[in-house]
């Protein structure tokens, strides 16, 4: 009977059968991602979100941060602080893994360190709809292209750091910072044995978050991931609407890009 109340409160149906439960299933789903949407609205407004995240993120910014990690999801986020914080030779505090615009302007305003992860859409899309299966890839591509183009106007106090660097050559990563920012913080050594150190720091997060190593989850290449790009290419293709939200967030990829290009010349 306790069981029963709980489904009726959660929404889902008691009765087994097939019709009957796979409505009240897509009814969640749908809930799922008007929640997921409506965050990545609200997170790109400092004065609205940072309050509300205040109370449930304790990676959060604040003012006596030392630096943010931030980024779109899947753009190497995870890798970043792992390889980070394994060149350190104390405990730096650090804001991260909220991927929210928020975080960003209120470090520029108030004068922070920040890095932002940046990747292309057509790889981290992919990755991000296998990590999140609920969401859809126009609401992934619209959010993508959301959160860059309010990153945008402050990427001059950022330094911007695209996946193709970060996971090839972070120890240059960490000498732009320090550079940027007249910082001393320690210089990651980007060896075969370190990388593959950070990679299996990433894999124990994953198999401590969900109980085992999902291929889905985990931060390490697959075959579902290159299949699942195929798939959105061809989606793209095929649906006017999908293709015009990959072209918003390919320009916006470029956009924030050509910052990093600039910094490099």
């Amino acid at each position: 009977m306790l069981t029963q109340h709980l489904h009726l409160a959660a929404g889902v149906s008691t009765n087994t059968s097939k019709e009957a439960v796979v409505p009240n299933i897509r009814f969640l789903d749908l809930l799922y991602r008007f929640r997921w949407w409506m965050r990545t609205v609200i997170c790109a407004y400092p004065s609205v979100y940072l309050p509300i995240a205040a109370r449930r993120h304790p990676l959060l910014v604040r003012k006596d941060t030392e630096i943010v990690f931030e980024g779109f999801f899947r753009c190497g986020n995870t890798f970043a602080f792992e390889a980070f914080k394994m060149a350190q030779s104390r405990p730096v505090r650090t804001a991260r893994h909220i991927h929210a615009p928020a975080q960003v302007l209120f470090a520029a305003r108030h004068g922070l360190p920040v890095l932002i992860t940046l990747r292309d859409p057509v790889d981290c899309i992919p990755s991000l709809l296998l990590f999140e299966p609920r969401i859809s890839a126009g609401l992934a591509l619209s959010a993508y292209y959301r959160y860059y183009t309010r990153v945008a106007p402050v990427l001059d106090h950022c330094v911007v750091a695209p996946f193709e660097q970060i996971t090839a050559d972070f120890s240059s990563v960490c000498r732009r910072l320090n550079h940027k920012y007249g910082t001393q913080f320690g210089v990651f050594d980007h060896s075969a044995a370190n990388v593959e150190a950070c990679m299996n720091r990433l894999e124990q997060l994953t198999r401590g978050h969900f109980g085992e190593l999902l291929e889905d989850k985990t931060c390490r290449p697959s075959s579902g991931r290159d299949r699942r790009k195929m798939d959105l290419a061809a989606e793209a293709e095929q649906d006017k609407r999908l293709g015009n939200l990959l072209r918003q967030a390919r320009e916006a990829y470029q956009a924030c890009l050509a910052r990093y290009e600039s910094d490099m010349v």
